[in-house]
């Protein structure tokens, strides 16, 4: 009776365990762990710019929500809501407002089986737009003359410090001392330029979130001073007087160079030219007062015949003339009179009264070139 009883008791414990078991409530899974990410295109925007931001949200499935918060004081306000892709990306474009320091986020708001989760903070700096001019009292200075650059920077406050820049090479590198915006958002300088010079103007963005701004460039030619009153050009370079008749002179557009025509024989050292009355072609410098012969050959030495007639660009470069010389240039053997361009730059002779096939067959003279010495008439 008693070992009955024990194993009734069981069984009933057993039954009653059981019955315990199906009547609970099934364990809820726990929530999803997940992490979201978000860059932008630009941490330093300009007010009115485009700014895009994307970020990837990670064990979400495609079409989960994403909002996109700015903070406002303490508090962060949504912006936008945008829907992840398939690989659980997502982007968004705003126009940036109101210049200042903005703090930006992405959160994925809780789902069913998800956690809330939100990005890093991103931090952007949005600058009002800015701009400078500049402009100088005269392009053409001659050495040893000042020159003033000034303009106008907006909308930077009194005091701004505005940096002028010249070009040296491919690079910009400062120029003096930098100037102040005045109240109105002018300034100026004054400078001296020892060569032809390239200057612009630049403002570096600001504590205040205004942008940087750069000018348009500004050419400032600076010319050479040259002697004034009456000056003889016939000359050698240490000065001397020639030894023969001179004349048919042109002068360059800035008065420096002179070509002209001359039978000297002493104008230039070792002018191998022969000791008759043939001429030759000279252009001389007034500024460094130097003499250089124009109708030479290849190695240097006077042409074998007589030159006349000549012209010279606006910037002294090139001169031409009308020779009858036949080694100015290798295949010059027509015996006629030609018209010659020399590059006094790269000592380059270029015969120019030529057809393209060949020499022509008669003779060229008078020769005119144009300002910039692309075009010479003859």
């Amino acid at each position: 009776m008693g070992f009955s009883f024990r194993r009734l008791t069981a069984v009933l414990a057993t039954l009653f365990v059981l019955a315990a078991g199906f009547g609970a409530a099934p364990a809820t899974a726990a929530a999803k762990s997940r992490t979201l990410s978000l860059s932008v295109s630009n941490t330093q925007p300009l007010v009115g710019s485009r700014v895009a931001f994307t970020g990837k949200l990670t064990r979400s499935p495609a079409g989960s929500k994403v909002d996109l918060e700015r903070k406002r004081g303490k508090k962060w306000v949504k912006v936008a809501t945008v829907r992840t892709t398939k690989t659980g990306a997502y982007s968004y474009s705003v126009k940036a407002v109101n210049h200042g320091s903005q703090s930006w986020r992405a959160r994925a708001p809780k789902s069913k089986n998800l956690k809330s989760v939100h990005s890093a903070t991103l931090k952007l700096s949005v600058y009002r737009r800015a701009a400078i001019t500049l402009t100088a009292t005269t392009l053409s200075v001659t050495a040893g003359s000042p020159v003033t650059l000034r303009g106008k920077a907006s909308p930077y406050k009194a005091g701004t410090k505005v940096t002028l820049q010249r070009r040296a090479g491919q690079a910009w590198v400062a120029d003096g001392s930098p100037a102040t915006v005045s109240g109105a958002g002018a300034y100026s300088f004054t400078r001296v330029p020892a060569d032809s010079t390239t200057y612009r103007a630049l403002v570096a963005r600001t504590s205040t979130f205004i942008a940087s701004a750069v000018s348009a460039p500004v050419n400032v030619t600076v010319t050479a001073q040259l002697p004034t009153g009456v000056t003889r050009i016939s000359v050698t370079s240490d000065g001397a007087q020639a030894n023969g008749a001179a004349s048919d002179t042109a002068i360059s557009a800035n008065g420096r160079y002179v070509a002209f025509l001359s039978d000297a024989k002493n104008l230039v050292a070792g002018d191998t030219g022969d000791t008759g009355d043939d001429q030759e072609v000279f252009v001389r410098d007034r500024l460094n007062q130097t003499t250089e012969l124009i109708s030479r050959t290849a190695s240097g030495s006077s042409g074998n015949d007589s030159s006349s007639s000549v012209s010279i660009s606006g910037d002294g470069r090139y001169v031409s003339f009308d020779s009858l010389a036949s080694d100015l240039v290798s295949g010059d053997d027509n015996h006629n009179r030609d018209v010659f361009v020399f590059d006094r730059t790269t000592a380059k002779m270029t015969l120019v009264s030529k057809p393209s096939d060949g020499l022509s067959d008669g003779m060229s003279f008078d020769s005119q070139l144009s300002a910039d010495g692309s075009c010479v008439v003859y």
